[in-house]
């Protein structure tokens, strides 16, 4: 998990790295998280009750930020990508 900004007017004010599948910065003006949710359901469901409550926790402190949240969250936009072929 990595963010890479290019821009030189975006003032860095925190970096913060909650495991290796979740990190954010903080800038000036918005709160940018980048974040690699597991595969597996129960870890997946557990995953995302923290990012959840780490965002309202952050959203509560910078009422003003921006939000942005970008990676690989892991779902299936269809059901038939759920199944696991036996080859």
């Amino acid at each position: 998990v990595g963010i890479i900004i290019l821009n030189n007017n975006l003032i860095i004010n925190s970096i913060k790295i909650i495991s290796n599948r979740i990190m954010f910065i903080i800038t000036n003006n918005f709160i940018i998280f980048n974040i690699y949710a597991p595969n597996n359901i129960n870890e997946k469901v557990e995953f995302f009750d923290q990012l959840f409550q780490i965002i309202v926790d952050l959203k509560n402190n910078f009422l003003n930020h921006h939000l942005i949240i970008g990676g690989d969250f892991n779902v299936s936009l269809n059901s038939s990508d759920n199944l696991i072929s036996s080859n």
